[in-house]
């Protein structure tokens, strides 16, 4: 029998105070008008302390025409000493996608959610990574009795339902809460290996994205606007340059009308079609057919899609609608001081990976994807650290390759990263069948001396740099021969095969450490991550082949880049704890992929700097290999680099 309801009188308040105040674990929920914090009006809290047992209590009441009302009218602040006290005593909180709910908190109320224990989304999604849905209402299928409850007010506003049903809407929430954290984590408690990665990693990065979400990234506006005006212009000249090369005039963001222009007008070779039976002009398979084709009406038609698309995702939301030329119905994400918040997702890439940008039920907040900023220098130059502060930039070297290594302890790589080698200069000089000092001269120099097979040593290097991992994994026989040099596909495909040949020949500890890889995952149908993360891989035995290669590459993948992934994360995170430990005026802004980025007073930027090395630098995991940060400070995300002011 559930006991659910609502805290109605004082009396009842003081019972729920006490009551939680004496429980070891609890879970909350807070219900809201909206998924971004900063437009958010909690209108209740929900509790749960045992399987079964809830209780709501409402902050706020709504009604038509009138709008918002404290619940509890003359003693709504009274209340609100009560629920200080709770949300910051000691007992262990638990919550589900608690990020949004304790800056939400902050935000709103002042309070601050003290010994936040657990997470539910983070523990479910940790011990079964790859699904596509985490929410409650896709979890609530784990419980027949709680099945689909969240149905019943999809299209309606929480505020808007009677008190009956938003009480049984926000119990079942807490309800499903604990029971996943009951039933859940004495799963997790069986894996060592991935409870420390749960405790150590994902928990505590829970709340640097909180904490990066709430603080936000200021925006440069000035510098936004004049790189609006400047796309506009880039798209204009590109329009003209294919309506002037092709002799038409079509609109270049249209599917069809561009289907209708490489496909019967230039008639280049049809590839994938659409589930209507047109040709595709989909990103990726115009990227296929540009490495087939190099046609040059398609690399601009390419071109102006993506500056069209960067400059709508990634400018002209940061300029308000008056002062846009074009574009005046993106909505403006900016909040009132210029800062950017973003929704950081933890659980959303098999790797570990951060994302941004919008998940399940948050339409109604930010979309920019702060990991997939182009690295052209004019889009990240809009990003700044806080007033008065610098930025300090920190990039892991070669990291991917470094974990490979390690993994592999092929002795070639090791030396070379013992011994300081650039090491995308080494394994290209293998692939081509030079010296590696020919290369990193020639690359040092920019020599436009031809090396082998019409490549300079930049574009031995460069090669190496692309495409080294694509073989390590497992991309199919000839995928990068268009990257080649050759008279013909024949000859280039035949480059690459050399080049691969090379390549694995030398770095020969490679290839049998993939294949222990594969066939461990063929065995227990998962993998395990240095770092402790699991990659579930449901297809490694399919009978059908492309979905088991898949599965092979998601194995190689995972396995390193999952280390890697978290081993910047973990040094986040004891950025972060530096910070706070030696009450620093800094803080984490952003992390893009091996990179960290930190916004620090002036005075500070020194210290911070060695100390920041030093951590990155450290050993994680049990790897032996040696660790490289390359750190520069600047006044923005890919500013002029001021290192050597600081820094002798």
């Amino acid at each position: 029998m559930k006991d659910y309801g609502y805290i109605k009188t004082w009396e009842e308040l003081l019972w729920l105070k006490d009551m939680l105040m004496s429980e070891p674990q609890w879970v909350f929920d807070i219900e809201g008008t909206s998924l971004d914090f900063a437009k958010d009006t909690i209108i209740g809290i929900g509790f749960t302390w045992k399987r079964e047992q809830a209780r709501y209590l409402p902050l706020q009441v709504y009604k038509p025409i009138v709008g918002f009302r404290p619940f509890w009218g003359e003693k709504q602040q009274d209340v609100l000493k009560i629920l200080k006290l709770i949300l910051e005593n000691d007992s262990e909180k638990i919550a589900h996608n608690g990020k949004h709910d304790f800056k939400t908190i902050f935000h709103n109320l002042n309070i601050t959610v003290s010994n936040f224990n657990l997470d539910t989304i983070l523990l479910y999604s940790t011990l079964f990574p790859g699904k596509k849905r985490y929410g409650l209402g896709a979890l609530s299928e784990l419980y027949p009795d709680l099945t689909g409850y969240k149905e019943d007010t999809e299209d309606i506003e929480l505020h808007k339902l009677s008190m009956d049903k938003l009480v049984i809407y926000n119990n079942k929430d807490t309800d499903l809460t604990y029971r996943i954290a009951e039933d859940y984590s004495p799963q997790l408690m069986k894996n060592q290996k991935l409870l420390e990665y749960f405790t150590t990693i994902k928990m505590p990065l829970m709340e640097l994205a909180s904490e990066m979400e709430y603080f936000g990234y200021r925006i440069d506006t000035e510098h936004s606007l004049k790189l609006h005006l400047e796309l506009i212009e880039s798209l204009n000249k590109l329009k003209q340059e294919i309506n002037e090369t092709t002799k038409s005039n079509i609109n270049i963001l249209s599917s069809d009308q561009v289907g209708d222009l490489l496909f019967n007008k230039l008639k280049l070779p049809i590839g994938k079609k659409t589930d209507g039976g047109k040709p595709s002009t989909r990103k990726d398979d115009l990227q296929k057919l540009l490495e087939k084709t190099n046609n040059p009406v398609l690399k601009l038609i390419m071109t102006y899609r993506a500056t069209a698309a960067n400059k709508t995702a990634m400018v002209d939301a940061f300029i308000p609608k008056m002062k846009r030329k074009d574009n005046k119905e993106k909505d403006y994400v900016l909040d009132k001081e210029g800062y950017f918040h973003g929704n950081f997702k933890l659980w959303f890439t098999n790797t570990g990976r951060l994302s941004s940008g919008r998940e399940e039920g948050m339409e109604d907040t930010k979309s920019l994807n702060l990991q997939n900023i182009p690295r052209d220098k004019r889009f990240r130059n809009q990003f700044l650290p806080d007033k008065g502060h610098l930025m300090l930039c920190a990039d892991y070297a070669q990291l991917e390759l470094r974990v490979l290594a390690d993994l592999c302890k092929d002795p070639t790589f090791l030396k070379a990263f013992r011994e300081d080698y650039d090491p995308h200069s080494l394994v290209g000089s293998f692939m081509a069948g030079v010296s590696y000092e020919e290369v990193l001269e020639g690359y040092k120099t920019e020599s436009s001396k031809i090396i082998r097979n019409g490549m300079t040593a930049k574009d031995i290097r460069n090669l190496s740099k692309n495409i080294g991992f694509g073989w390590v994994y497992l991309a199919a026989d000839g995928k990068f021969a268009y990257l080649f040099p050759g008279k013909n596909d024949q000859e280039r495909i035949k480059n690459e095969k050399d080049a691969k040949d090379r390549y694995f020949a030398t770095f020969n500890r490679i290839i049998p450490f993939r294949n222990e890889v594969i066939r461990a995952a063929r065995k227990s149908g998962f993998i395990q991550t240095l770092s402790g993360s699991i990659v579930n891989l449901p297809d490694i035995n399919n009978n059908i082949e492309s979905l088991k290669n898949h599965a092979e590459r998601q194995a190689v993948n995972g396995i390193i880049q999952g280390p890697s992934s978290d081993l910047t994360c973990k040094s986040a995170i004891d950025i972060r704890k530096h910070i706070i430990a030696n009450d620093i005026p800094a803080r984490v802004i952003n992390l893009v992929h091996d990179a960290i980025y930190i916004s620090v007073e002036e005075f500070y930027v020194s210290t911070l700097y060695e100390t920041m090395k030093s951590l990155m630098e450290a050993s994680k995991f049990g790897m032996k290999v040696k660790m490289k940060a390359d750190i520069k400070i600047t006044d923005r995300w890919d500013g002029k680099d001021i290192t050597s002011k600081f820094i002798s």
